[in-house]
């Protein structure tokens, strides 16, 4: 959760879903079709302008667009979580004995019981809804109303009251309803008398919420009955699993099946305007606004919660399913950096700098869902980095519904200054390949995209080094400058000149084979290389680049084996040949200069092996 919100459970207000919610709404504000609900007065006035889309994630993430606070009441949304009440207060056993659990294909207003049994066919009709309100009277003589808006308010995690202009209203015109509930009583259906059961069902379809309050409501849902913004167990899974296998199948009520197909999410709508749907276990989303179509469902929610579902493939068939998180690990560049080897100056500024790149491996697919956590644990990062990388060598998938989202999150990185990265996506091309399309439709850049994790971390080094690739490319140290010879005075240091052997070698050649013995030292002036590890699976990891002003070849000398690893050339290379013979040789004249540049040469070889180890323990923790 954002620390530095000012709300609950509010999200940064810079969040790529943020930003897709209000291009969702900017989208459909110009609907004008549907009529708003007049038949109960009160509704009548509603402003058929009014627009909010609320969307709350499992974990308590809640993204905001439009009229999120304008309030309406929740009319027949309300039957969702009355039935719930029941069923965790009187058992699923006995509320099954009132309401059936059928869709009925009809109206919600329809006048129709079951031949048989003669109850209402599901609760999600007002016909089961009476029945499930007089249920909670008959366990609440005296408090049914007052039991009921509080528990409703302990699943939007605030205290909620019943709208009396609107529940009067709903009294005096309540003919239809009225109608049922004795039908209902004479059928045997209804445990209490019509007037008990109608008094509750009135005024739970007045209760005032805004949108946010049903997105949160919903993701009380979507999370298993236990508020995601307040931790507090409201209803049993059991019941949950319930109450959203009825959504599914009868809260959208004639138009449930078209609704089904199309969005694939359990919901429930109210004439009000406001529609909640669910994707359990993932998130909610709510939306308001109070024009309606021939169902009675808000025509504008219709066609947001149909958008959301296609465009990030949320339907329940397909994303349904719980899986591990998808952050595999997360951390600074502090933390973990690349395995190029820095001169002083430059591991200075990283150790001053290293917060300002954060790195997150992710795994299994990369869908909504990810792309939300990652991008909320990005925005929310205390320091605010510049710097964001998605190591991808893990994920199984790339969903090319959430490509807009990245492209978003990379324009947040843009923004402070810095760029997002991606890296191991060689297996992922369509997708990247999308990412780039819509980064070109949009007019922004797409993320930069690497092969490896580790060039990817010595870019953004690079980068907060001051060091563009035009400067890495021109970079060269003169050889009286390099650290093999650190120390040594003119004459010793030109007598070991005399000793050398210049080199070049062209970008991907390899230089030093894995194998073979180590026979010489190479000290670095122009161009990088890299160690390379040869992998069980035959590619390889880098283990090291060496830079102008390094050499390679210390660690396998001091070893006096074969090479573990492969040295290649990343770019065209410079360097100097040093022989141990020549340095035996010249020593025997000179015990001095054999001791100082045996003296550099272990504080070299030191050094990297210090540095290795570091890289290993991070790999390990």
């Amino acid at each position: 959760m954002d620390d530095t919100s000012q709300e609950q459970g509010a999200a940064p207000e810079d969040s790529p879903v943020g930003a897709y919610l209000r291009r969702l709404h900017a989208r459909h504000a110009g609907v004008t079709e549907g009529e708003v609900a007049s038949y109960i007065p009160e509704l009548a006035g509603a402003d058929p302008a009014a627009f909010g889309i609320c969307l709350v994630t499992a974990d308590g993430a809640v993204y905001e667009a439009g009229d999120t606070r304008s309030e309406l009441t929740i009319q027949s949304i309300s039957k969702a979580f009355t039935y719930g009440l029941a069923i965790d207060e009187l058992g699923a056993e006995e509320v099954e004995r009132h309401i059936g659990v059928e869709p009925t294909g009809e109206a919600f207003n329809a006048i129709t019981l079951d031949p048989v049994t003669g109850t209402p066919q599901n609760p999600m009709v007002n016909a089961g809804a009476i029945t499930a309100a007089g249920l909670v009277a008959r366990a609440h003589p005296r408090d049914g109303v007052e039991r009921l808006v509080e528990s409703y308010g302990r699943f939007a995690g605030r205290a909620l009251t019943v709208d009396e202009a609107v529940r009067s209203s709903e009294d005096e015109t309540g003919h239809r309803n009225r109608a049922i509930a004795h039908l209902l009583r004479g059928s045997g259906a209804l445990p209490v008398e019509p007037e008990a059961a109608l008094a509750v069902y009135f005024s739970q379809c007045s209760v005032a919420v805004d949108c946010r309050d049903l997105g949160v409501m919903a993701a009380t849902l979507a999370a298993g009955g236990r508020n995601p913004l307040t931790g507090e167990r409201v209803a049993r899974p059991g019941t949950v699993r319930k109450i959203l296998t009825l959504m599914a199948s009868c809260g959208m009520y004639d138009g449930a099946g078209e609704w089904l197909y199309r969005v694939g999410l359990p919901a429930k709508s109210g004439v009000g305007g406001g529609i909640i749907a669910v994707l359990p276990g993932r998130l909610a989303v709510a939306v308001y606004s109070p024009p309606l179509d021939r169902h009675g469902n808000s025509v504008r929610g219709v066609r947001v919660c149909r958008d959301l579902s296609r465009e990030l493939d949320l339907h329940l068939v397909h994303a349904g399913r719980h899986d591990p998180s998808p952050i595999r690990a997360i951390y600074t560049l502090a933390q973990h950096g690349s395995m190029r080897r820095r001169d002083e100056r430059e591991a200075e500024q990283l150790a001053r700098a290293g917060t300002q790149a954060i790195i997150a491996e992710l795994q299994g697919d990369l869908d909504f869902r990810a792309a939300e956590l990652v991008a909320r644990r990005f925005a929310q990062a205390s320091a605010q980095p510049p710097y964001g990388l998605l190591d991808l060598a893990h994920v199984d998938d790339v969903d090319t519904a959430i490509v807009g989202l990245l492209v978003d999150l990379a324009g947040l990185f843009a923004a402070r200054g810095g760029a997002l990265v991606l890296s191991s996506g060689r297996h992922h091309a369509e997708a990247l390949a999308a990412l780039a399309e819509v980064a070109v439709e949009r007019g922004a850049s797409a993320p930069r995209a690497f092969e490896e994790l580790d060039i990817a971390l010595e870019w953004i080094e690079d980068r907060l080094c001051g060091i563009g690739e035009e400067d890495r490319a021109r970079a060269r140290v003169e050889l009286t400058d390099h650290e093999a010879l650190a120390g040594l005075s003119a004459e010793q240091t030109a007598a070991v000149i005399e000793h050398l052997e210049p080199r070049t070698y062209a970008a991907g050649e390899l230089v030093q084979p894995a194998g073979e013995p180590a026979s010489e030292l190479l000290l670095i002036t122009a161009g990088a290389l890299s160690i390379m590890l040869e992998l069980e699976d035959g590619g390889e990891r880098r283990l090291d680049t060496i830079a102008p002003g390094m050499l390679v070849g210390d660690l396998a000398i001091a070893g006096g084996g074969p090479r573990t690893t492969s040295v290649r050339a990343d770019t065209d290379v410079e360097c100097f040949a040093f022989r141990p013979g020549s340095l035996e040789r010249r020593a025997d004249g000179d015990p001095a200069l054999r001791a100082a540049l045996l003296a550099n040469l272990v504080r070299i070889a030191g050094r990297r092996a210090d540095r290795l180890a570091r890289h290993l323990q991070a790999l390990a923790g």
